[in-house]
């Protein structure tokens, strides 16, 4: 079902009028995004172990090559192995806490956002 413009303009009005603001304090820009705390993000302690050793060798590769050029790419692969050694730093106080609760099984965590979680 396509909406049309009568009917978002109709809606938009409605929305100001509700919650008592103007058109000058609302935006909108349709992007759609995928949240950070997703099952499809979720890694096991393995593959994250395997993503430390893959990221500390760019990183070693990186730094061999000398000019100024290559130092960016030191310091993003430097950034990228700090995230992934925080993400296992996290993942490992999330499965002691788990094992002290007496639950079993393995704990996942986003790689890239540490802090986001999965709500049941």
């Amino acid at each position: 079902m396509r909406l049309s413009g009568e009917f978002f303009e109709k809606l938009t009005a409605r929305v100001l009028q509700v919650t008592g603001t103007g058109a000058g304090t609302v935006a909108g820009d349709g992007s759609i995004i995928e949240a950070a705390a997703s099952r499809f993000q979720e890694i096991k302690a393995e593959a994250l172990a395997e993503l430390i050793v893959k990221q500390r060798e760019k990183m070693a590769a990186s730094e061999q090559e000398a000019g100024e050029e290559k130092r960016w790419e030191t310091e993003k692969a430097r950034h990228d192995l700090n995230r992934l050694l925080e993400a296992q730093q996290v993942l490992e106080e999330r499965q002691q806490q788990r094992q002290a609760r007496g639950k079993k099984g393995e704990v996942t965590i986003n790689r890239q956002e540490p802090e986001a979680v999965i709500q049941p």
